[in-house]
């Protein structure tokens, strides 16, 4: 399963999908007045855990994998280790949860350490709830999209709704946003889905060394 967003046109859409297509009844999409490029301030974790947790979990099979980037929004901890802005009684009220040693008349900035040198791993509220229902939530490396077929999916998806809307002079309201992106959701085929299909689409890159530029190569060494 693979998740995405993009704003479309005043529209904050979500969507996602396996190798079957896109999982139906499972979709979000809002209106935002949001005048930005940047959709992603129109999303926070609360709204997105929400719809993880009511309209995704409950029409998908047991169990799945679920691929998701790191936005801010999929990656609320469900506990934030203390920082800078903390103060002294938040820090070590953290330190004796998890029974680190420490001397009260310790500055802040000693206790911080002991924070930094204790720290335990990040678990994500995301992560939690997948797994209380049999699934496993596996996160991308940042700035590796190639790994996540929907991006080639959702190219098209968008190249569509780019293409179609206002067509035939419609108005542009809500409900003509909702009819076009619809259509484009529903154009592209399981097949887009799989890890195959998406790299039969992409072309080798062979390089062509000739004899001449080895042996540059080599007299410059």
């Amino acid at each position: 399963m693979r998740l995405r967003k993009a704003q479309r046109r005043g529209q904050w859409e979500k969507e996602k999908g396996n190798e079957n297509g896109f999982i139906p009844d499972a979709s979000l999409l809002f209106s935002t007045k949001s005048q930005s490029a940047d959709f992603h301030g129109d999303m926070c974790a609360e709204l997105f855990t929400k719809w993880f947790k009511d309209s995704l979990i409950p029409n998908i099979s047991e169990p799945s994998l679920i691929i998701m980037d790191n936005a801010s929004y999929h990656s609320k901890l469900t506990e934030k280790a203390p920082n800078t802005s903390s103060n002294k009684e938040e820090i070590c009220q953290y330190l004796l949860k998890h029974n680190v040693p420490y001397e009260p008349t310790m500055f802040k900035k000693e206790l911080l350490h002991l924070v930094v040198d204790n720290a335990k791993p990040k678990v994500y509220e995301i992560d939690e709830i997948a797994n209380s229902y049999g699934h496993r939530v596996l996160r991308l490396p940042p700035y590796h999209c190639q790994f996540n077929p929907i991006e080639l999916v959702w190219g098209n998806c968008k190249e569509f709704y780019n293409k179609n809307i206002g067509r035939n002079n419609v108005k542009f309201d809500d409900n003509h946003v909702k009819e076009i992106w619809t259509e484009s959701l529903g154009r592209f085929m399981s097949e887009w889905w799989t890890i195959e299909k998406r790299f039969e689409l992409v072309q080798p890159l062979i390089i062509a060394v000739s004899d001449s530029t080895s042996e540059s190569d080599t007299d410059t060494e």
